[in-house]
């Protein structure tokens, strides 16, 4: 199992070791946790029979849930804040580099000389 400890030294070596409080419910929470994955991988090698292949599997599964999840998170971040707009920039960026790029049948730009200067003025100002 991976438990976490102590890591570094103390930062306080002032406070004796009587001073801490013990994280009561932390403990509880932590014990039926290991007590609860100890039943369900009980049942899993006893009671269903399951092979080590399923349980990677299995394990695979819950980890790609976990990271889609995650993605799923950043994307509703990224949209609801200044995903949209960024999208918007790009958008129109292109949209202008389209355009400057117009020519019409006898292949001649479509657009002056001075629009497509504008047109790249407000590129470099997007990018």
């Amino acid at each position: 199992m991976n438990r976490k400890g102590i890591v570094s030294k103390i930062l306080f070596d002032c406070v004796e070791i009587i001073q801490y409080i013990f994280p009561i419910l932390h403990a509880e929470i932590g014990l039926g946790n290991y007590l609860l994955n100890h039943l369900y991988t009980w049942v899993d090698y006893r009671i269903e029979k399951v092979t080590e292949e399923e349980m990677e599997k299995r394990k695979l599964f819950r980890t790609i849930i976990e990271e889609m999840e995650l993605k799923e998170g950043e994307l509703m971040e990224f949209l609801s804040g200044g995903g949209r707009l960024l999208i918007e920039l790009k958008t129109e960026r292109a949209e202008l580099k389209e355009l400057k790029q117009f020519r019409d049948e006898d292949d001649q730009f479509m657009h002056t000389t001075q629009e497509r200067k504008e047109f790249d003025v407000r590129i470099k100002e997007l990018n």
